[in-house]
């Protein structure tokens, strides 16, 4: 991942003016073409359109331009890309030149490419260029520090740095990119007239949308390998946030998807929409907004749909766990997994982690168990402090099959209890802060469930009426291990059976009372006329049962 960099407003007035940048008259010539001159005559390029400005960088004249212009909307755009190819200027060495006009022709080339793309993505909004003809210029020199920067436009500027020594090196293909996407949030005005001020404090979405820009034109991988960090606030990153990929692609639903499954640019359309709704309210932090008008879920459950989804999307299925699903993945390259508090192995017994404390406001921890043979079912319980309001996801992965399982909750404490050795491998707890931070306990526990009905027994029978239309009955039972309850089992957990013919469980109706003792509300099969008893049979995993 290249590393960028801004320079603060105030600075950066200083380098635009040292830079002497000035417009001149251009001269006649074709549409699009590449000047060279000999700068130790002393002679000056030939200003070709779109190549009608001077620049200097540090004092050294760029004296080469190499304008290409093409059509957007049925309108005439361009790009100057301004270099110089002499290592001195007036005798003394410089580091702004680049080896051949052929690397400004690349620069050319890639800016196209990005003003295209993101021109059709973003609904036909295009890169700032508010009295600048229709066109931007791209500066190649030494960078201050940076790869690249887009400076501050306002009219009748609209300029790009691009490091020089990069292009020699062969670089820079993604940093005109993200430099290009950056002069896209310019032509959001509304937006990027709110956003400019606070600029340091808006890199989580800035500058991370900027790269996830790049990421939308091809299928290079710039992603490939990308972590994501969650022991510090969403809201203090900045390069590389994965969050705006997961924003992005999730909104895009709602919005009617652009692109198709694999394209670099599929589901970018999230991105605009976030840059569109900070226009219309004149604030950046709209991500709420968005993710609650174009997805199922509130604010605080999408954050742990992606919090989860960086850990469990190699696993999940994408048509029917979408939410944990990276389309970013569909184009090849692979994203790293999250950094794990803790990692064990366990073949019995019981683990913990006490006195725990969120790390900080929208970050969380996670907290993975291996599962050996000895641990037939693992209990992950999370027991908040008096209060808290966490955010709390077990999942269980089978990662060779794969499948993935998940239960979430909000609030101070959640159980689930998952089929372990021999059916999952590896099974997490994810905890996570919102707008303030807990402190708390996670344990693991190894299980032997042992399924015991309590109601109807022989001596307590529920009578459902006619064979033929039966009606729904209260079924109650308990699952213990070692005389002590297993906690937070689910209804998909669970089967029934009358006389050998499957028993509906009225959905939703699982009830888990306390003690491991549960209740749930069955619809009896129909039977033949004339039946009277038959024989209710209740199991775990279709395994562990009792009649």
């Amino acid at each position: 991942m290249y590393r960028f960099k801004k320079i603060l407003p105030f600075l950066l007035i200083f380098v635009l003016s040292f830079m002497g940048t000035s417009g001149t008259s251009a001269e006649s010539g074709p549409d699009e073409g590449l000047v060279e001159t000999n700068i130790l005559s002393g002679s000056e390029p030939l200003a070709l359109p779109p190549c009608n400005h001077t620049h200097t960088a540090d004092g050294v004249p760029l004296d080469q331009c190499y304008g290409q212009t093409f059509t957007i909307g049925g309108n005439t755009r361009s790009v100057s890309v301004y270099y110089t190819l002499s290592t001195t200027h007036s005798g003394t060495p410089h580091n702004h030149w680049i080896n051949s006009a052929a690397e400004a022709q690349d620069v050319a080339d890639w800016a196209q490419e990005a003003w295209e793309r993101y021109y059709v993505d973003s609904g036909h909004v295009e890169p700032y260029f508010t009295g600048c003809g229709g066109n931007i210029d791209y500066l190649i020199r030494l960078g201050d520090g940076w790869a690249g920067i887009a400076y501050w436009a306002s009219s009748g500027k609209c300029n790009i740095g691009i490091d020089a020594p990069m292009i020699r090196g062969g670089g820079g293909r993604g940093v005109t990119y993200h430099e290009t996407q950056h002069f896209e949030q310019y032509g959001f005005t509304d937006c990027y007239n709110d956003w400019k001020p606070g600029y340091d404090g808006n890199a989580e979405f800035i500058e991370g949308y900027a790269d996830y820009g790049m990421s939308t034109i091809d299928n290079t991988g710039w992603y490939d390998s990308n972590s994501y960090s969650a022991s510090s606030s969403m809201y203090n990153k900045g390069y590389g946030n994965r969050f705006v990929i997961y924003l992005s692609e999730q909104i895009s639903a709602g919005l009617g998807a652009n692109g198709s499954p694999g394209d670099a640019w599929y589901r970018s359309n999230g991105m605009y929409e976030h840059y569109r709704e900070c226009g219309v309210q004149d604030d950046l932090y709209v991500e709420r907004d968005i993710v609650q008008a174009n997805t199922p879920y509130s604010y605080e459950e999408f954050f742990m749909n992606f919090l989860s989804a960086n850990w469990g999307n190699d696993w999940a299925d994408a048509a029917t766990q979408p939410e944990l699903h990276y389309y970013e993945e569909d184009v090849g390259i692979n994203l790293s997994a999250p950094v794990l508090t803790a990692n064990v192995a366990m073949s019995g017994g019981t683990q913990s982690w006490t006195s725990q404390t969120t790390p900080d406001k929208w970050a969380g921890k996670y907290y993975q168990v291996r599962p050996q043979s000895g641990c037939p079912y693992l209990m992950m319980d999370v027991d908040g402090n008096s209060g808290a309001n966490l955010g709390i996801s077990m999942m269980a992965a089978n990662t060779t099959g794969p499948s993935l399982m998940r239960s979430a909750w909000i609030g101070e404490d959640f159980t689930r209890t998952f089929a372990a050795s021999g059916v999952h491998n590896r099974i997490v707890a994810v905890v996570n802060a919102f707008n303030n931070n807990y402190g708390y306990d996670v344990t693991a526990t190894c299980v032997t469930p042992q399924i015991d009905i309590l109601e109807p027994r022989q001596t307590n029978f529920a009578l459902v009426g006619s064979p033929s239309s039966p009606i729904a009955f209260l079924a109650r039972f308990r699952v213990t291990s070692g005389g002590n309850p297993v906690r937070g089992l689910v209804e998909s957990q669970f089967t029934f059976k009358a006389s050998g013919t499957a028993i509906t469980v009225v959905p939703s109706t699982l009830l888990e009372i306390g003690s491991g003792e549960y209740w749930a509300t069955l619809l009896p099969p129909v039977k033949p006329a004339g039946t009277t008893f038959v024989n209710f049979k209740a199991c775990l995993d279709g395994t562990i049962c009792d009649t």
